[in-house]
């Protein structure tokens, strides 16, 4: 009983609204043109607002006559037609008339608002239209023509303003129609007080863009809702409902979109059909998913099929032919419609959560649609109102799915807060770059045995003597210096787009997935930020540290090892080892920064760096030789300038020593030392040409060095 109180209701108001929204108190009977003569004399636009300018207008069929002929005398009596209308089957001479062609209307109106400022507003033309008023052209959609070659078609509605200076002003319209199947001038023309005129533009095509604007957020509101839990269909189906009737729209009434976006006709009235055919279809579909133990989900098959057919008939043809699919579409609408109300009722009965709700809204659209078809197929004068039921109607649906999803999300954000909190804590013991690395989103999806190979660049990292300098401290002092330290490497890392793989006592393991670059990047501000920890260190009277840095490009394995009650995170690659080697090389070669030249070389510009070639060295557990790299950025600016110096020499020394004239390269690795007396890899080539020129060279040498 309730339900059918609450349908009749609403009922009655729609009944109401349709038939007193647009009275006024005590309004006069609106005059209508007879025979092309429209007499506003007697008319009070203060008083009683705008007019529509209907009646009989004069009608010249395949002709486009100016204001100049009518001026002339004319014999023939001319033909009237109604205002708004079709011509398609008027009679013309004898024949009815088809609905593609070109005509000439024609309206005198009479008036006594001399010299004052009139409002025109002009809706949408079948298909393309000239407006001249007193002779002068006003307005326009498209252009005219009087074949299909020379016609543009458009919809657009138009405000326009006239200078009222004569007791008498002619209008005079050329339509033109060869992309529609409907031709004349179905469409409103409002006449009145500029400010009422400009209001009744301007109210409608605000209402539209807010309507669009809601149903936009209405569908990326359910997309998001669809991603987050795609079990759920009837959000997904209902998101694309809001997205395509959104589109509908601003297409349709006053067609807001096409004041933005310059749309042809065709792709104007594509959207308009296919919006509709495939809007119906994802409804249909949202209701099935919505209640999926109430539809039968077979009753739909015939809906389905129709509204698939007529969403690819737009596609593959042109307005003048898919525009005859309007009534058959709005026939499978109705169609759908009964079977919408038949199990929204039969759900409300078994009392689903959101049917009552669901039932109310479709009532409220349906009214509102059967307004739309019946003004649209010329049966009645109400105007469009399916914005304002679409609205009353999305409301509806989009608050029962909210009303479902808040239950869920509660519980979601419940597990979601504990599962943060457990992984915030896991991080800073795993790194989540190392559960990316392995695709996945939580350590609970750890599980052992779990391997990714990869390409990336390892920085090690170490203090060196920090066996002699942690003899010197207690072991809280230690922890407190480490903890000092590392602290101020982390986020330096961090930021250059590495992450910290391990900790070995004092030692660093970085890895770097994106290129060298940003380990070079992140090992040059690691060193300036240790000049300036040394600083800081000396100032407390402690001792200062040295840190040498090996970096190396190369596939490496991404595992987790250990049994299943205990595991850990590791990498296994050789290219780890030769990191580790690079930075021990640091020692033997005094420098700060050392990378292997194929590391080197695949960093995106590797010129901006400041670097010197230190020759070829085989590292322990490593048959082939490796070509080392010396970055000199790390260096403070005194010893960078002062490298930068020697740079020249000494990578010409260093060519001299690996063609084997040590004697060459003697004298000049000494000249470099007389620049530069603490240039640690000059004299180790020193000591070594010496070397060689009294002892004389292995037979396999090759210019490396075994270090």
């Amino acid at each position: 009983m309730l339900l059918r109180f609450l349908i009749f209701i609403t009922i009655s108001f729609f009944v109401f609204f349709f038939t007193n929204s647009c009275s006024i108190k005590n309004k006069p009977l609106e005059p209508k043109a007879i025979e092309g003569v429209l007499d506003l004399r007697e008319w009070d636009f203060d008083s009683y607002g705008k007019i529509d300018l209907y009646g009989q207008w004069e009608f010249y069929y395949g002709e486009f006559l100016d204001s100049e002929y009518f001026s002339k005398q004319k014999d023939s009596k001319p033909k009237f037609i109604e205002v708004p209308s079709l011509w398609n089957g008027y009679e013309w001479n004898g024949a009815k008339l088809p609905g593609s062609g070109f005509a000439t209307y024609r309206l005198v109106i009479k008036n006594k608002n001399l010299n004052k400022i009139m409002g025109l507003r002009v809706g949408d033309m079948y298909s393309s239209y000239r407006l001249f008023v007193n002779g002068n052209l006003i307005a326009s959609n498209g252009v005219p023509g009087k074949t299909k070659a020379e016609t543009t078609a458009q919809w657009l509605p138009v405000v326009r303003f006239i200078d009222i200076a004569a007791e008498q002003t002619e209008i005079i319209l050329h339509i033109a129609n060869f992309n529609h199947r409907k031709a004349g001038t179905w469409a409103f023309f409002e006449f009145g007080n500029t400010d009422e005129i400009i209001s009744a533009r301007e109210k409608p095509m605000a209402f539209e863009l807010f309507l669009f604007g809601t149903l936009l957020i209405m569908a990326f509101y359910h997309f998001g809702l669809f991603a987050l839990r795609r079990s759920n269909k009837s959000v997904l189906y209902f998101g694309i409902f809001c997205f395509l009737t959104g589109f509908r729209v601003v297409v349709t009434g006053e067609r807001s979109l096409v004041n933005f976006f310059p749309l042809s006709f065709e792709g104007q009235l594509k959207m308009e059909y296919l919006s509709l055919s495939l809007g119906v279809l994802a409804f249909c579909h949202f209701l099935i998913h919505s209640f999926p133990d109430v539809v039968d989900r077979r009753k739909f098959y015939i809906t389905d099929f129709f509204f698939i057919i007529f969403s690819i008939i737009p596609i593959f043809t042109t307005g003048e032919i898919y525009s005859y699919t309007a009534i058959p579409l709005q026939v499978s609408m109705m169609l759908g419609a009964v079977l919408f109300f038949y199990y929204l009722v039969k759900a409300n009965r078994l009392r689903r959560d959101g049917a009552f709700s669901a039932l109310m809204g479709i009532t409220i659209y349906f009214v509102c649609g059967v307004n739309d078809i019946l003004y649209n197929n010329e049966l009645i004068q109400t105007g469009n109102l399916y914005p304002f039921g679409l609205f009353i109607f999305i409301f509806s649906q989009s608050f029962i799915l909210s009303l479902l999803f808040a239950k869920s999300f509660l519980n979601v954000e419940k597990l979601s807060g504990e599962l943060l909190l457990t992984n915030r804590a896991y991080t800073r013991f795993v790194p989540k770059e190392f559960l990316n690395f392995l695709g996945k989103k939580s350590i609970l999806d750890i599980k052992l045995g779990d391997q990714v190979q990869k390409e990336m660049t390892i920085l090690f990292s170490d203090i060196r003597s920090f066996t002699t300098l942690s003899e010197k401290l207690t072991p809280a002092e230690n922890f407190n210096f480490i903890n000092s330290y590392l602290k101020r490497m982390n986020p330096i890392i961090e930021i250059n787009g590495g992450f910290i793989d391990k900790y070995i006592g004092d030692a660093i393991m970085a890895l770097f997935a994106r290129s060298p670059e940003d380990a070079i990047s992140a090992a040059i501000q690691m060193q300036k930020a240790i000049l300036l920890y040394n600083q800081d260190r000396i100032a407390k009277n402690f001792e200062i540290i040295k840190v040498g840095i090996g970096l190396h490009m190369g596939l490496l394995m991404l595992g987790t090892i250990g049994g299943e009650d205990r595991m850990d995170g590791t990498v296994i690659s050789d290219a780890v080892n030769l990191a580790a080697r690079l930075e021990g090389l640091t020692k033997v070669y005094g420098a700060l920064i050392l990378t292997s030249e194929a590391t080197f070389l695949n960093a995106r510009g590797p010129e901006k760096f400041k670097y010197r070639r230190l020759g070829k060295a085989r590292v322990k557990g490593k048959q082939e030789s490796v070509v080392v790299i010396d970055i000199l950025d790390g260096q403070s600016d005194f010893w960078l300038d002062v490298y930068l110096e020697t740079k020249s020499d000494f990578e010409k020394a260093l060519g001299y020593y690996e063609s084997k004239d040590f004697e060459k390269a003697a004298n000049l690795f000494e000249s470099i030392l007389d620049i530069n007396l603490s240039d640690v890899a000059a004299r180790f080539y020193l000591q070594r040409s010496l070397y060689y020129q009294s002892h004389g060279l292995p037979e396999d040498w090759d210019g490396s060095e075994a270090v």
